[in-house]
């Protein structure tokens, strides 16, 4: 029975830890719903909320009819307010996707009292095909038009205010591609702030500014009442497949901000971006900082520029605290020679040994390794129950997933711990090895190179750790690897170095003032204090931020993620410790009980509900040369929806009629077939010079064709390069692995489009073209609607007509 204080002395620590970790997530929510009774010169998320149910009822793709409807609300309300509104027609080739639009931009500017300098406001208002985007983007329209109204409501401001709802964003950011090359305003604007999500909830995040960002982020930080970012967010956001209009902005040397929430991601491009789904205090936050940002840069002397990057981050709750890139380095350097006074003052007190700290920070990184290892491994043996679209209910239970990983990974490096502290048996060195060989292969991870490196993890435990080590040495081990780490994060991902610098630094202070104060006993109370208060950075910073880079990029990150939490743990080991004092199995069994539940309740047994839906499609797809229809679905099985169209035992249907670099199948059935009304192809001339061809087409496509999806084949093998209407030419590149080349154009006019192709004299060019209409299945179907658990994922109807040239 251990003695009263040391019981105390581990409850002040595991009561202190879990407050702190709850009261992270507590911090860090988005700000209280202002309500529509709020004075008319403050923003209001649930006035702007009125706005939804005309602009996220329905999907709105480029292109749509839906489209059109919410483009003629955003102007019709901004003209009831008598700003004069301006629709940018335009059109816009993107050679390097090979895609091109016809777009319709909408602006509308509020003049300033000064020279004409203008801060731009942006939000595009296009979704993809199968989303209502109440969240992307109707969150940022919206946030916009309350705005406007809000603005209108308080003192003129000195800078001119731009509010610019580009189109086309969701397939290549052509909208603000093309205001980029084309609209007058662009030389006016000093400032943009770009609104998005990537979820329907959490808090608005500043995840990314313009280059040389220092008097940018210094005048956020005065600007806004709730600040929310850190530089972390670039460094995760330059690995994500996603982008926004503000890349545009950026890569053209502008300064500015761009926002979005991410909470509750797996709604993101599903239809369960819906208004019920919206968290209207997200959309709360968004207009916190719209508002403080248009009133104190408008009435800023528009002068950004800096030749320096800013280190920024939320300290606690809101609190915001940011330095310029080059204190890095010296900050980096000073926190090394602190840690490396205080191992040196440890070396000569006796406290540690110089070769058990070598050999307790080689046996951290092999944790480390065991930890990526077998989470990944393990994730993969889970993920492999739920196979193609049902993978959804994995993502819907994530949070309960990396919960229970959390807590597997802790009980398990607190294990890891004990056993070095105690000495290995060769037994247990065995059955660690052995056991993450299974988790490999089991997971379908195994390769023998990773088996051979692997090796090194019992053949160190062996050599160095079949005597016991002391708990001093091995924590000093972990704040060797964490000083390196920070060393190594300050030189080359700035903006993630905070993380590293200050959580050490702070945390080592306990260990400083116990070599220093001869008094100061390990299991004291004021010692358990001053562990908890100096884990304060830590336990705040890490597990708020492993959840939201869990948000951004998805359970197969999980690993990785979970490397960080080995992390964690390493400048925990002394509270680990003190916590084992009041009984050394206890921490374990309850840390690996809580992990094996959540894990077995989050990934187990999934089934959808109205809420978490499960997502499926049907395509109609016409071969406009042989009148031939079929339904198709590239589910693995038919589920007790899609069943009613490809059958209950579907025919593997070629896709090459249809997607022509295609050489796979898909589950199918004949469908009713109509006779297909092919688009016009006129050839306006065919001319060949100096051993080239020029072959100049116009196409009308039929007036219910969202999009045009080309497919060029020079039947010789020879290059191919194409103008769209007054473009200069590019050469096009195969698509995917094949000989064929895609291009498609979005939003067809009605005049047509006109393309001008370029290749060797004589070549003969097959060109294989669909039309894609995403506005569900073809009228006059009779079909069950889908049960209330299912969502529609782009029901498409797929015209597909073949020409040689």
């Amino acid at each position: 029975m251990k003695n009263l204080k040391s019981v105390l002395h581990g409850l002040i620590i595991a009561i202190g830890i879990t407050a702190i970790i709850l009261l992270s997530f507590v911090l860090n929510r988005p700000p209280a719903v202002v309500p529509a009774d709020a004075p008319a010169n403050v923003f209001s998320a649930q006035r702007a909320a009125v706005h939804l149910p005309f602009i996220a009822s329905h999907p709105n793709p480029i292109g749509s009819k839906a489209n059109e409807a919410v483009r003629h609300y955003i102007v019709n309300y901004l003209e009831n307010l008598d700003l004069d509104v301006h629709v940018q027609k335009t059109s816009y080739y993107h050679a390097p996707a090979q895609r091109a639009a016809t777009l319709h931009n909408v602006l509308t500017r509020i003049p300033g009292t000064g020279s004409g300098k203008a801060i731009l406001f942006m939000g595009h208002y296009d979704t993809v095909v199968n989303a209502p985007g109440a969240s992307d983007n109707g969150a940022a329209v919206i946030t916009m038009l309350e705005l406007v109204r809000m603005l209108l409501h308080n003192p003129p401001l000195k800078n001119d205010l731009i509010f610019f709802f580009p189109d086309g964003e969701e397939y290549g950011l052509l909208g603000a591609r093309a205001f980029m090359r084309d609209h007058p305003w662009i030389s006016d604007i000093e400032m943009v702030i770009n609104f998005e999500a990537m979820g329907t909830s959490g808090q608005s995040l500043m995840f990314e500014t313009g280059k040389n960002n220092l008097k940018t982020v210094k005048e956020y930080a005065r600007a806004v009442p709730f600040p929310t970012g850190n530089s972390l967010s670039k460094e995760i956001y330059k690995m994500m497949p996603t982008t926004t209009d503000f890349e545009v902005f950026k890569t053209r040397g502008f300064q500015g901000l761009n926002f979005a929430y991410i909470g509750s991601s797996y709604d993101y491009h599903t239809a369960g971006d819906n208004i019920e789904n919206t968290d209207l205090r997200s959309i709360q936050h968004h207009g916190e900082h719209a508002a403080a940002l248009a009133l104190h840069f408008g009435n800023l002397d528009p002068d950004f520029d800096s030749n320096r990057d800013t280190v920024y981050f939320n300290t606690i709750g809101y609190g915001f605290a940011y330095y310029p890139y080059n204190a890095v380095p010296p900050i980096a350097i000073i926190i090394a020679l602190i840690i490396l006074g205080i191992l040196i003052t440890a070396f000569t007190k006796k406290k540690i040994k110089p070769l058990h700290v070598l050999f307790a920070g080689i046996a951290f990184l092999f944790k480390l390794m065991i930890i990526y290892l077998g989470t990944n491994s393990l994730y993969h043996i889970i993920e492999s129950y739920y196979a193609n679209n049902d993978l959804k209910l994995l993502q819907y239970n994530q949070n309960g997933i990396l919960a229970g990983f959390v807590f597997l990974v802790a009980a398990f490096s607190v294990l890891y711990d004990q056993l070095l502290v105690k000495g290995v048996k060769i037994s247990q060195m065995i059955s660690i090895y052995l056991l993450l060989m299974v988790l490999l292969i089991w997971g379908g991870q195994f390769t023998w190179q990773i088996a051979v490196v692997a090796l090194a993890i019992p053949l160190h435990l062996f050599f160095a750790h079949r005597k016991p080590i002391d708990s001093h040495s091995l924590a000093s081990g972990a704040i060797v690897i964490w000083t390196l780490i920070m060393l190594a994060v300050s030189f080359t991902v700035t903006g993630a170095s905070y993380l590293f610098k200050w959580p050490l630094l702070i945390g080592v202070v306990p260990f400083l003032l116990l070599l220093l104060i001869r008094k100061l006993k390990e299991d004291s109370i004021r010692m358990s204090l001053l562990l908890v208060i100096c884990a304060i950075p830590l336990l705040l910073w890490f597990p708020y931020l492993m959840y939201l880079f869990q948000l951004a990029m998805g359970l197969s990150f999980i690993g990785f993620n979970m490397v960080v939490a080995g992390l964690m743990m390493g400048l925990l080991i002394p509270h680990v410790f003190a916590i084992y004092r009041i009984n050394k199995w206890m921490l374990p069994a309850a840390l690996g009980m809580v992990g094996v539940i959540l894990l077995v309740s989050f990934s187990a047994g999934l089934d959808y509900t109205e809420r978490y839906r499960k997502q499926n499609r049907i395509i109609h797809a016409t071969d406009g040369n042989s009148g031939q229809s079929f339904w198709l679905s590239f589910d693995d099985r038919p589920d007790e929806w899609t069943v009613q169209f490809i059958g209950e035992s579907p025919d593997d249907i070629a896709l090459a009629p249809f997607y022509p670099y295609h050489t796979g199948v898909a589950q199918g059935n004949i469908a009713p077939g109509f006779d297909p009304v092919p688009p016009m192809l006129k050839v306006l001339s065919d001319t060949i010079s100096h051993g080239k061809r020029k072959l100049s087409l116009q196409i009308v496509a039929n007036t219910d064709a969202y999009f045009l999806d080309f497919y060029f084949l020079t039947e010789n093998g020879g290059t191919l390069d194409m103008g769209v209407g007054q473009s200069a030419r590019s050469r096009l590149r195969p698509f995917r692995d094949s000989d064929w080349m895609r291009f498609m154009y979005l939003a067809p006019p009605d005049e047509g489009i006109i393309l001008h192709l370029y290749t060797g004299a004589g070549e003969a060019i097959h060109i294989h073209l669909n039309e894609l209409n995403y506005s569900g299945i073809p009228e006059n179907t009779e079909y069950i609607k889908r049960p209330a658990h299912m969502m529609n994922a782009g029901d498409l109807t797929l015209i597909s007509h073949s020409y040689v040239f």
